[in-house]
């Protein structure tokens, strides 16, 4: 319910367009699909963020919740190991890489490396995938990569 004498903003104009296209039996999962994209992936990467995630950092949070969902399902954990690689250091800029989706998937496969070696497959895919790396993202990976 809206005020009709107030004017809606673009983003509340969006979901209301995003619940009307989505709103036959089924289709939540495409509902918060369109939601996430208009209102962003929000903080969970940002230094804004509070609870859980800041006191164990992105890549800790990942790991428990995999082993969370693994335990749950009955799969026995995993025993990879995973390097060590500051968040902070890894923040793509969203114009770099615009979808959502598509950004989260890098900052996970970042995350999930087991050599810093392997950081260049992330550069290179990175190259032909969406073109020149921003600069200060390609120098702290490279960074990261002299630390072996």
């Amino acid at each position: 319910m809206y005020s009709k004498n107030k004017p809606l903003t673009q983003k509340a104009t969006d979901r209301l367009q995003a619940i009307r296209e989505y709103s036959s039996l089924g289709s939540g999962y495409e509902l918060a699909t369109k939601d996430l994209e208009i209102r962003g992936a929000g903080n969970l990467l940002g230094r804004e963020q509070s609870g859980h995630i800041i006191s164990v950092g992105f890549g800790m949070y990942c790991k428990l919740l995999e082993d969370s969902i693994n335990e749950i399902k009955g799969i026995q954990e995993s025993k990879h190991k995973y390097i060590d690689i500051p968040i902070d250091l890894l923040s793509i800029n969203p114009n770099y890489i615009p979808n959502v989706r598509e950004r989260l998937s890098i900052y996970r496969r970042l995350l999930r490396l087991k050599k810093r070696s392997e950081i260049d497959n992330v550069l290179e895919e990175l190259l032909d995938r969406y073109g020149p790396c921003p600069s200060q993202l390609y120098k702290n990976l490279k960074l990261i990569r002299q630390e072996d």
